[in-house]
């Protein structure tokens, strides 16, 4: 069975991602939507994960398979963006000769970030990384059957680890140092769904009572961002404070679980959310494209967008993933980490998220 309101969240999610990366005009919105739309696929991707005992390997397997592979295939496939963006903006990507302007993009692969020696030309797809070191450390409490003990202590190991990177200056490749941070997210997803009946409570309140919930958190969130400054997740920056940029996220969270509940049900929405992991991974050269097109035909400039604009520019950009997000998953499963059509909801969509 569906969880529509979960489909709605990852939507609603996948909306404020491509939103934000509108380059906004609005510092204070910028903020607001950065400070908790990727952990809220962390809480997700932890509440729909079981403590179920696993052999490692097959759990390996599993899991590179719902994020590693989308995430090669995503990077190979904008690859020829991405480089023609190094070739279009030399000063902003140097690089040597020919062979380190087709080296460093590939380098850029594995380090799933830009450094001296390597280009990382899909920025959006480190999410598919960070989410995969996340399930291998909750392999640790899974062992434990996660229990309380596991999680605390796994957690705690995450944060000393962020912190020892951090302390030290050591370049984190692969974004090791974000999935240490996300690790406590994961966590919370996990404790909100096994031992607390919060989402099921919601499911089943009326519409205003969600409403109430939903504005609520977001003035919460709001006034939390405010105080803790721009959270830049992908980088592993907190802002000004750890503890208020995780209560920022979990406000934000139930600020879009609020409002998925009341959400109706649509089958574009569902189409989206079956294929959110689609678009992280192509939207980046889309909405160039679109951004492209509306400066040469309307004259408006590619950056700091006003709300009024960025949210049409925003709902073209998830239209046009719709015919992509139906040929992946009906003729090419496998590329998006799907073994095949129509795989269950819980053992896939929040596998690969």
């Amino acid at each position: 069975m569906r969880e529509i309101w979960a489909d709605n969240a990852k939507v609603i999610g996948i909306f404020l991602m491509v939103l934000g990366h509108n380059a906004l005009a609005n510092d204070g919105v910028f903020d607001f939507i950065y400070s908790f739309h990727m952990p809220l696929f962390f809480i997700l991707s932890g509440y729909f994960s079981s403590a179920k005992q696993e052999q490692f390997l097959p759990y390996l397997k599993k899991n590179a398979k719902a994020l590693l592979v989308p995430y090669i295939v995503f990077y190979l496939l904008t690859l020829p963006f991405g480089m023609f963006v190094i070739w279009a903006h030399p000063y902003n990507h140097p690089y040597d000769g020919w062979f380190e302007f087709i080296m460093k993009p590939l380098i850029g692969l594995f380090t799933v970030k830009t450094t001296s020696f390597a280009f990382h030309t899909n920025g959006p797809s480190w999410f598919f990384v960070a989410l995969f070191i996340v399930k291998l450390l909750f392999y640790i409490p899974k062992r434990y059957r996660c229990s309380v003990k596991s999680l605390t202590i796994t957690t705690i190991v995450c944060l000393t680890g962020y912190f020892f990177f951090k302390e030290n200056n050591y370049p984190p490749y692969a974004r090791v140092d974000t999935a240490l941070m996300a690790f406590p997210l994961f966590v919370f997803g996990y404790l909100l769904k096994t031992k607390t009946n919060v989402i099921a409570r919601l499911k089943e309140s009326k519409m205003l009572v969600n409403i109430a919930v939903s504005l609520c958190c977001a003035l919460m969130c709001l006034l939390i961002t405010n105080l803790n400054g721009h959270v830049e997740f992908s980088g592993a920056g907190y802002g000004n404070n750890m503890i208020l940029m995780y209560l920022a996220a979990i406000f934000g969270f139930f600020f879009v679980i609020g409002m998925s509940m009341f959400t109706p049900r649509n089958k574009h929405i569902l189409t989206i959310g079956e294929g959110t992991s689609v678009v992280l991974g192509l939207h980046s050269p889309i909405q160039q494209l679109i951004k492209e097109i509306t400066k040469v035909v309307f004259h408006i400039p590619t950056h700091d967008y006003s709300m009024l604009l960025a949210f049409p520019m925003t709902v073209m950009v998830l239209i046009c993933h719709l015919p992509i997000i139906y040929l992946l998953n009906h003729k090419f499963p496998f590329l998006i980490g799907k073994s095949k059509k129509n795989e269950s909801y819980e053992s896939n969509t929040y596998r690969s998220w």
